[in-house]
């Protein structure tokens, strides 16, 4: 895990998601909360499970001018801090976790089971996942209908391997994978865990160097939409993502014919796509209360979002955690 003040969400997060690793590996940096002492705690707990360690150099925030000039081996590179955590980790496989994760536990189990039972078997992938945004008001969290979901690729399951690390790019840290991109299948594990970024205090963009946190605060307020997740699941909504994605295109590739060829050149439906396939069974998998009110229920604030947050009123304006949870076979 990656963390910088995340206290907010961090022993939730951490909790949903412990059963189902064999280790997490949490690394912080530069935090003024009190997720150093909620770490310590969790770790005094579950000494056999939780690792900690403290990345001490200042790290540059994404999307910032510093980012973007600043090579992936720095010491105050987004990447650089990543590829230490990543070093951490002792077993065969590892996943990134931000501290705003609650994992949805029927859809989890599954998908851990399957990456374990491919893992045993020799048959190595980078096992993709998506989440389910959330937003609004604590005590009753909405789905985020501007952008219900994440995770396009950028979350998953991977073996740790000297050639997969992190480098630093324009505006974020990307993973990297040399020679082993082409030896590595895609697999999609489906709607694996509910995204609590934007019921944080600062709509999750706190660690953002102004002016990016005031616009993307802005960007976020703009328009925004909330459903119920029983609305969310209604045939209409589907139809609605669908739509957004493309009927011509989503009737071409559920075809069996075109999967057929797709395989026959060694490719796949791209996420979006295999992601439409699977979400109404992914959402029905999820019980809303233990899944998310179970580990929301200490929070100390129910306020809405649009509450919290004092935005920048100046002219120019307009993880996290990394927790390698490190799955063994």
């Amino acid at each position: 895990m990656r963390i910088k003040n995340g206290a907010e969400f961090l022993e939730a997060t951490i909790r949903s998601h412990l059963v189902y690793f064999d280790e997490i590996v949490a690394c912080y940096n530069d935090c003024t909360d009190q997720t150093a002492q909620i770490l310590t705690q969790l770790a005094t707990e579950f000494p056999d499970k939780i690792r900690i360690f403290h990345y001490e150099p200042q790290v540059h925030p994404i999307l910032s001018t510093a980012h973007a000039s600043t090579a992936t081996f720095c010491l105050h590179s987004m990447a650089n801090y990543y590829n230490y955590a990543l070093a951490q980790c002792r077993y065969q496989l590892a996943v990134k976790l931000d501290d705003d994760h609650l994992a949805i536990a029927a859809n989890m189990s599954r998908a851990v089971a399957t990456v374990r039972a491919a893992s045993a078997a020799g048959r190595m992938a980078l096992f993709r996942f998506s989440g389910l945004n959330l937003a609004g008001n604590l005590a009753a969290p909405q789905v985020y209908r501007n952008c219900p979901l994440v995770g396009t690729g950028d979350i998953m399951f991977f073996p740790i391997h000297p050639e997969i690390f992190f480098v630093q790019a324009e505006k974020f840290e990307t993973l990297q994978f040399g020679r082993q991109k082409a030896l590595l299948p895609k697999r999609y594990l489906g709607v694996l865990y509910c995204h609590l970024k934007h019921l944080k205090a600062d709509y999750g963009f706190a660690n953002l160097a102004e002016p990016a946190r005031s616009q993307h605060c802005r960007q976020y307020l703009h328009g925004l939409q909330l459903q119920s997740l029983p609305q969310f699941c209604t045939a209409a909504t589907q139809q609605e993502l669908i739509q957004d994605y493309g009927l011509p295109v989503f009737w071409l590739r559920q075809q069996p014919w075109f999967k057929w060829l797709l395989r026959r050149v060694g490719k796949e439906n791209p996420l979006r796509m295999q992601r439409l396939e699977t979400l109404s069974a992914d959402l029905a998998a999820i019980n809303w209360q233990q899944d998310v009110l179970h580990w929301l229920s200490g929070a100390a604030t129910t306020k809405t979002a649009h509450q919290r947050y004092p935005l920048q009123t100046s002219s120019r304006a307009a993880h996290s955690a990394w927790s390698d949870r490190m799955l063994v076979s």
